[in-house]
C-alpha cells in the first residue's frame, strides 16, 4: 500500500519508519520536499520525501501527524480533492503553550475537537481520529506495555474505522480486542482530553511506556 505521513517529528518518523518497515511505500511529507528532516528520513529509510501535497496525494491512507495547534493551517496547502475518498488518520493533539505550566494545554476543549476540525477541512476525506492518546513508540510496538490495554478510535464513517482497525491490527500488533471505537468524530473530544491526564502520568512516571487500560469493556 502507498502511504502518505504528514509530519516529520517523532510521531510521524515512528509511524513511516514502521509502514516501511511492513513493507508499504512511504512518502513523508514536510513543508519542503527539500527540508534537511524529510530528505534525512528517506535517505535512512528507503522511504520517499515530499512536501505536504505530494504526501497526501502520493497516499492510498494519509497519516495526519502534524503539529496539532497548526495542523489546520498547514492542511490549507493539500487540495482536499486529494484525498477525496482515502482514509485519513488523525494522530495531532491540538497542544498549546499554557503560561505557568511546564506543561501544554489544549487548543479545543469539551466542544470541538482537532478530529472535527480535519474532518471539516477535508469533507470527501474518511477522517479516523486513532493513536493519539498514547506514546508514538507504543503505537507501532503494543508488545512494550505489558498485559492488556486499549486503542480509541473515532469517526464518522463505519467501514473506515473497520479498515483502519484492520491495519492496526495486522501492521502494528493491535488485536481487535485492544481497539474500542468510541463512536463518531465527535468523539475526538473525548480522546484528545485525555492528553492532559496522559501528560502528567509521563511526568509522574518519567516514562512512556504506559497505556489506558478500560477493565470490564464488552463491545
Amino acid at each position: 500500500m502507498r502511504i502518505g505521513i504528514l509530519g516529520t517529528g517523532m510521531v510521524g518518523e515512528a509511524l513511516a519508519g514502521k509502514c516501511v518497515e511492513r513493507g508499504h511505500e512511504v512518502m513523508m511529507g514536510s513543508r519542503s520536499a527539500n527540508s534537511e528532516s524529510v530528505t534525512r528520513w528517506a535517505e535512512r529509510s528507503g522511504g520517499r520525501a515530499g512536501a505536504f501535497a505530494e504526501a497526501a496525494r502520493f497516499g492510498e491512507m494519509v497519516f495526519s501527524c502534524l503539529n496539532g495547534a497548526r495542523a489546520l493551517e498547514t492542511l490549507q496547502v493539500i487540495d482536499a480533492e486529494a484525498v477525496a475518498g482515502k482514509i485519513v488518520i488523525d494522530v495531532s493533539n491540538p497542544l498549546v503553550p499554557l503560561a505557568g505550566s511546564a506543561l501544554p494545554s489544549l487548543k479545543y476543549g469539551v466542544d470541538n475537537s482537532l478530529g472535527e476540525q480535519v474532518q471539516a477541512a477535508l469533507p470527501g476525506a474518511r477522517v479516523v481520529k486513532a493513536l493519539n492518546t498514547l506514546n508514538c513508540q507504543v503505537m507501532v510496538d503494543p508488545g512494550r506495555v505489558p498485559g492488556m490495554h486499549h486503542l480509541f478510535i473515532a469517526g464518522n464513517d463505519p467501514d473506515a474505522k473497520t479498515e483502519v482497525a484492520g491495519f492496526l491490527e495486522r501492521e502494528f500488533g493491535w488485536s481487535a480486542d485492544r481497539i474500542i471505537d468510541v463512536g463518531d468524530i465527535t468523539s475526538a473530544r473525548a480522546t484528545e482530553l485525555l492528553m492532559p491526564l496522559w501528560m502528567r502520568l509521563w511526568q509522574a512516571a518519567g516514562h512512556a511506556d504506559f497505556n489506558w487500560h478500560i477493565a470490564g469493556y464488552r463491545p
